[in-house]
């Protein structure tokens, strides 16, 4: 599954952002290949809802079609629909272990994380190589994910999150730290309300993110039918160096989108469009970044 790396801190090419760690890990061993490309983590709860497992899955998906690379911890729940998301765009993703490198933790994780590293990712870990799960190594393992990453992601987490404590390091570290907002009375996500109340931002769409990460192109975006920019689109987002034609049904689910989420089954009532139709077409619109998924099925126009 690739050879290993160890690296000591005082490393020429010990990676220079875990110094920002109080402790940094030493030595450090590496999978795979850590490249530079914009990474962030997007973690939560290992007893997520379906509906949070669906919208990690769908922010990882279009995070690594920007190539991002998308890390997370490993752990089932959010943390494999992270990583599950990147590897389906054919993208890269990098998972941070709270074990050491040569001992599979969950076990049943032993094929995805060897996907991870065929596919030009990684597995990381900041402990000897044959050291086992325990309790105290996890919150190890959460710093150096939010310290190799410029922006931490918490997609669900109760109170008491291993999530809670990725974001605690990115926030100690100033990396930048996004929260989807939940809802106040729903305990699994208690943990991003807290989140939110410390500082976090709140990440309803990809547009903030796409920012902070330095896609200026994303205030570019031009859509175009027949040759015209389509009405709605404001006209300091019109450029001319992203423009995405649409046409057909594309263009008809667009035009039946707001900024109010709109469920799926609506648009085929608006469209007249056969399910599979509008489907295929929110699927292009959402990985061009037109289009935004909130809970399954929902879909509403990105804030430019």
């Amino acid at each position: 599954m690739g050879r290993v790396r160890r690296y000591r801190v005082l490393d020429r090419d010990y990676p220079h952002a875990l110094r920002d760690l109080p402790s940094p890990p030493d030595p450090l061993y590496v999978r795979g290949e850590l490249l530079a490309a914009p990474a962030v983590a997007i973690v939560g709860t290992r007893e997520p809802s379906p509906e949070a497992v669906a919208h990690a899955h769908a922010l990882a998906f279009r995070l690594a079609r920007r190539g991002v690379t998308v890390w997370s911890g490993g752990a089932v729940g959010i943390d494999a629909a992270a990583h599950r998301g990147a590897l389906e765009a054919g993208g890269i993703s990098v998972a941070v272990i709270g074990t050491g490198i040569d001992h599979c933790y969950p076990a049943k994780h032993a094929a995805l994380y060897e996907e991870l590293v065929l596919t030009g990712g990684a597995l990381v870990s900041p402990f000897e190589r044959t050291q086992p799960a325990m309790l105290g190594t996890f919150p190890q393992r959460n710093g150096v994910l939010a310290a190799l990453t410029q922006a931490t992601v918490v997609i669900q987490a109760p109170i008491k999150s291993g999530a809670r404590s990725t974001a605690s390091f990115a926030r100690r570290m100033r990396r930048a730290l996004f929260v989807v907002p939940a809802w106040p009375w729903d305990p699994e996500g208690a943990g991003n309300v807290a989140e939110l109340a410390l500082g976090g931002e709140p990440l309803a769409d990809d547009a903030p993110l796409l920012r902070r990460l330095g896609f200026t192109a994303a205030k570019k975006i031009c859509l175009r039918a027949s040759g015209r920019p389509l009405a709605g689109i404001p006209r300091e987002a019109v450029g001319a160096e992203t423009t995405f034609p649409l046409s057909g049904p594309s263009l008809e689910v667009f035009r039946a989108t707001s900024s109010t989420p709109r469920h799926a089954d609506d648009l085929c009532l608006r469209t007249g469009l056969a399910a599979g139709l509008v489907q295929e077409a929110l699927l292009t619109l959402t990985l061009q970044a037109v289009l935004v998924e909130g809970p399954i099925g929902w879909f509403r126009r990105v804030n430019i």
